[in-house]
């Protein structure tokens, strides 16, 4: 662990928690137990810490960087990266985007939270230290520029696959339609009574046309999950769940009417119902 002794005047550190932000900074004064660190690069989040702040730091939190061999990328709101996010290798080609312009180079060592590059042509032994989740491989296109695949069911496909049932008190085939398409994630958001489900591409199969009579119940379930006491669970529930819970019942309705190619009203499906259980 580094001393008070370890460091002096003028020596550049990197200073912060273990597990917090590192930032650049300048010693200019050393005291008994502590250093003062002048910042030299933005601090935080919202940047709440300027350029210039001086900041008392004890020599166990600072670690020094020696002048001219490391460049830090520049900070970008992204999230923080886990070490499960480095695919990356040493040797390997990779690139990343910069004040507008393209840097090339080859992966020097795979940090925790960082990617260490050096950039081609460096000759002075800088590097740059880089997030994964800026990097790509040489020759790859920007994650902005890559389209994601084109799922192929579209809204009002009704679909089979793996959820709840109460009949079989537990996990089973069961029947829905698509109410939305994410093509970018690869998965389809379906509904099937009034549960809604966020499953993979690969998890649900496309299957025929429902008959009238089951749309028109799957219709019923929807309307009565969007009456007033159950919608808002007797007052219970908060206004962000009413609202999310909402959209997705709405949505559910007009994928069943585009998969039975007509609007079902609230008092055609109350007519089944009751017509259903006359019959009984």
């Amino acid at each position: 662990m580094p001393t008070i002794n370890d460091f002096s005047k003028g020596d550049k550190v990197r200073f912060g928690r273990g597990q917090g932000e590192q930032t650049l900074g300048t010693v200019v004064k050393v005291n008994r137990a502590k250093l003062k660190v002048r910042q030299d690069e933005s601090r935080g989040t919202m940047k709440s810490h300027p350029v210039g702040t001086i900041w008392t730091v004890p020599p166990s939190l600072c670690v020094k960087v020696e002048s001219g061999t490391e460049r830090v990328a520049p900070r970008t709101p992204a999230p923080v990266a886990t070490r499960q996010d480095n695919s990356f290798h040493v040797g390997q080609q990779v690139e990343f985007d910069n004040a507008g312009r393209t840097i090339t180079g080859t992966v020097k060592r795979v940090n925790s939270k960082t990617i260490s590059v050096n950039p081609e042509g460096e000759t002075s032994g800088r590097y740059w230290r880089v997030s994964p989740r800026l990097l790509r491989v040489s020759g790859s296109a920007p994650a902005s520029q890559q389209a994601p695949s084109r799922l192929p069911l579209a809204v009002g496909q009704p679909v089979e696959f793996q959820g709840f049932s109460w009949a079989a008190r537990g996990v089973s085939t069961v029947t829905g339609v698509v109410t939305k398409v994410n093509h970018a994630q690869g998965t389809y958001e379906v509904v099937y009574g009034h549960r809604v489900s966020i499953e993979k591409a690969s998890d649900v199969t496309k299957v025929a046309r429902r008959p009238d009579a089951d749309i028109v119940s799957e219709c019923l379930s929807v309307y009565g999950a969007l009456s007033p006491e159950n919608l808002h669970m007797d007052g219970e529930a908060s206004r962000t769940y009413v609202r999310r819970r909402y959209a997705e019942l709405q949505r559910a309705l007009k994928a069943l009417w585009k998969e039975a190619g007509r609007t079902i009203s609230e008092d055609e499906c109350y007519r089944a119902w009751e017509a259903k259980r006359a019959s009984k």
